[in-house]
């Protein structure tokens, strides 16, 4: 009321002073609001740990088109503020390196694979997954025709190459220090994530994830070894040559163009089991639905339901649940939520699972979605070899040893921030083992 009375004794020059300074800045005040709403600002400088809200699963590649408030689960919430209360206490644990000759073993016997020339006394499996001379086949083996794949909702190419090679081609959409917004399953596959999931399997000795490496395609070559259908989606646009492909999200209003007639993408060694390849859904998969959760994400005795299920129980099938729980462990790491199935193929009577589409990875390296590790933090079981291996990581180990084994391919590149991401979100995966170890003691979560 002073305030009032004040301003109208004011003359009329001074009046529209005030009202315009006014009108400025809560014009201003407004605009700035709108535009943090609308781009959702997320600091540089400090690490989100995710609780993962599902969105519903639009039609541009599975991009967050939502903008409602989605349902979160309550138990990841929990599991979320417990592993931030204990991520304090294993700073000193974390930081000290083990002095271990179990990694440069393991580069070793990669760089062995690079110039020996007939792994026969392999088993068919094992060579695709550990024969680093295959990544000089795939980045130099002569194109002898290209055709869609077929698999998968994304544009992915089939080429035959010289060698009797089979490869699948992801290829680039991202440039590698691009940062990826929104879900965890948001955006295109990134290629150079198939690579680095290649490197990083080495180093877990896992012997999942096939060989992939960074391939450059000459266009025109691409165009004189295409099939029909392939040729069909080639078109020309502002002097450049572009083409879209067949596949579920495929279209002419989502065009690939070379730059310079060089098209960039990774080539991902394409294995036969001889039809014996298994699909199966995740039993920890999404629903990529907005108001919908998942079972796993609202029973706490969840893990339970799983490993009692008709196909989990039987005695022929624990190695595929420990497989999930080291595929939990894997995806965290590379920040790879989208394994809504997996496939498996039985070696010597085993079933195997394989680490199959690992492009939806290396997103958001400021976020960690703390649920891709449901399977470890509802089970609190883990294999004694991941263990170990998660021990001799520790300590800078992980970026130090990745960083030699990708310098086996040349062209492989990613950002900087990625690498720091993985230390942190392995320091993660300690703090939910020690959760673990809290509630149900060491030996009753590490098994041989």
């Amino acid at each position: 009321m002073f305030f009032f009375k004040k301003y109208c004794s004011f003359n009329v020059s001074l009046k529209i002073f005030i009202l315009v300074l006014f009108l400025f800045f809560s014009v201003n005040f407004y605009l700035f609001y709108k535009l943090i709403w609308l781009v959702g600002y997320v600091p540089n400088t400090a690490p989100v740990l995710a609780v993962q809200k599902n969105v519903e699963k639009g039609s541009n590649h599975g991009e967050n088109i939502a903008k409602k408030q989605c349902v979160v689960s309550n138990l990841t919430t929990l599991y979320h503020n417990r592993i931030t209360q204990l991520k304090r206490e294993l700073s000193d644990f974390f930081q000290k390196t083990p002095n271990s000759a179990e990694l440069p073993k393991r580069f070793n016997q990669f760089k062995e694979t690079l110039i020996r020339s007939n792994p026969s006394n392999e088993a068919i499996e094992q060579i695709y997954f550990t024969n680093g001379q295959l990544i000089k086949v795939l980045k130099t083996a002569t194109l002898l025709k290209a055709s869609n794949s077929g698999r998968g909702s994304q544009l992915k190419l089939l080429l035959q190459l010289s060698n009797n090679i089979t490869a699948i081609f992801k290829p680039k959409w991202y440039r590698t220090n691009e940062v990826i917004n929104g879900s965890v399953y948001s955006g295109k596959d990134r290629h150079y994530g198939e690579v680095v999931a290649f490197y990083l399997s080495i180093l877990f000795d896992f012997k999942k994830v096939p060989v992939a490496a960074i391939r450059k395609l000459n266009i025109n070559e691409l165009l004189l070894v295409s099939d029909q259908a392939l040729l069909e989606t080639f078109i020309s646009k502002n002097n450049y040559t572009c083409f879209y492909g067949v596949c579920h999200y495929c279209s002419p209003s989502d065009l690939l163009c070379s730059e310079s007639n060089i098209l960039e993408g990774t080539a991902i060694i394409f294995v036969s089991f001889d039809n014996k390849l298994k699909l199966i859904r995740h039993p920890w998969g999404r629903t990529y639905k907005c108001k919908s959760l998942a079972k796993w994400e609202t029973d706490n005795k969840y893990c339970t339901y799983v490993r009692n299920s008709k196909f989990y129980s039987k005695k022929q099938n624990a190695a595929l649940f420990f497989d999930l729980v080291d595929a939990s462990i894997f995806d965290f790491l590379i920040d790879n939520g989208d394994r809504h199935h997996y496939e498996y193929v039985e070696s010597s009577g085993v079933p195997r699972m394989i680490f199959f589409d690992n492009g939806k990875s290396f997103g958001n390296p400021y976020v960690d979605h703390i649920d891709i590790l449901a399977p470890l933090y509802q089970c609190c079981l883990l294999r004694n070899s991941t263990w170990n291996t998660l021990l001799h990581l520790r300590g800078g180990n992980l970026s130090y040893w990745l960083r030699k084994l990708m310098a086996a391919d040349p062209d492989l590149v990613i950002d900087e921030k990625h690498f720091i991401a993985l230390e942190r979100r392995l320091l993660l995966i300690f703090t939910v083992l020690k959760d673990c170890f809290k509630r149900k003691g060491m030996q009753n979560v590490i098994l041989n």
